[in-house]
C-alpha cells in the first residue's frame, strides 16, 4: 500500500478542507477529484483506517453497514465494557443488586444516579448482559 497523505484533523479525526466556501471532510473531496462523484447511498471509506488519510488509493466506496463491518473487523468498535469503560459509573456488584431489587425503577434509578431507562436495560440484561 501507497504512504498514507494526511491532511490535519480537526473533527473528530477527519480532515476538512474548504471548498467553494464550505467545509467539506477533506478524504470526501480527495474520492471526488480523483474519481468523480459520490454516488448516493455510499460513503467514502478507508482501507488504511486512518481518517485524516487523503490518499485515494487507500479509499474505497462502500455502505454503512460495510463501513461499519470493517470497523468492527478491525477491532475498531472493540470499546470496553462494564467497568473497564471510561464512562461507567456502576460496578458489577451494583448492576446484580439493581436486578434483585424489588423497588420501582424511579426508586433504584436515584439511588445509583442513572436514569430509569438504564435500570430497565439492566434488568432486562440488554445493559451490562455480560455480568451473571
Amino acid at each position: 500500500m501507497s504512504e498514507c497523505i494526511e491532511v490535519k484533523p480537526v473533527q473528530n479525526g477527519y480532515g476538512t478542507v474548504w471548498v467553494n466556501g464550505k467545509n467539506k471532510r477533506a478524504h470526501r473531496h480527495a474520492w471526488e477529484k480523483a474519481n468523480g462523484p459520490i454516488p448516493d447511498g455510499l460513503l467514502v471509506c478507508h482501507r488504511c483506517n486512518n481518517k485524516a488519510c487523503v490518499n485515494p488509493d487507500h479509499l474505497y466506496l462502500g455502505t454503512c453497514a460495510e463501513n461499519l463491518a470493517d470497523a468492527k473487523r478491525d477491532g475498531l468498535m472493540n470499546w470496553p465494557k462494564g467497568e473497564g469503560h471510561w464512562n461507567t459509573t456502576l460496578t458489577e456488584q451494583d448492576v446484580r443488586a439493581i436486578r434483585s431489587d424489588s423497588r420501582v425503577r424511579r426508586e433504584i434509578a436515584a439511588d445509583y444516579g442513572i436514569h430509569t431507562t438504564s435500570v430497565t436495560k439492566i434488568k432486562n440484561r440488554s445493559r451490562w448482559g455480560h455480568v451473571v
